[in-house]
């Protein structure tokens, strides 16, 4: 299925959003922190496909380290990246003003 949207867009999307979670599953930082992080290393594969560093060091397309690493740079692949940090910080505010809201009562 070649689509413009679901895979390409909500995909990075999600990948961020799944990452943030991993992430936070096993290192007790800030939100913040994690988010930063987390955008961190999308922005890192990101530019790596720019460079077309696979392709550098010779890694063969269809194997699961090329999947990870993708192909093809977009700039709109890191707003995609953004849109999915911004919806990992709502999720942490509204988890956040829950807790909060329980202690308060």
């Amino acid at each position: 299925m070649r689509d413009t949207l679901i895979r390409p867009v909500l995909g990075d999307v999600l990948v961020v959003i799944w990452l943030y979670f991993l992430l936070s599953s096993v290192l007790r930082l800030r939100a913040r922190t994690l988010i930063f992080i987390t955008l961190l290393i999308a922005f890192s594969v990101e530019f790596a496909q720019y460079l077309k560093l696979p392709k550098l060091l010779g890694i063969e397309p269809g194997t699961a380290l090329s999947t990870i690493l993708g192909a093809t740079f977009d700039w709109l692949d890191l707003v995609a990246y953004i849109a999915g940090a911004v919806i990992c910080l709502v999720i942490e505010w509204i988890l956040h003003r829950r807790a909060t809201a329980k202690i308060a009562h």
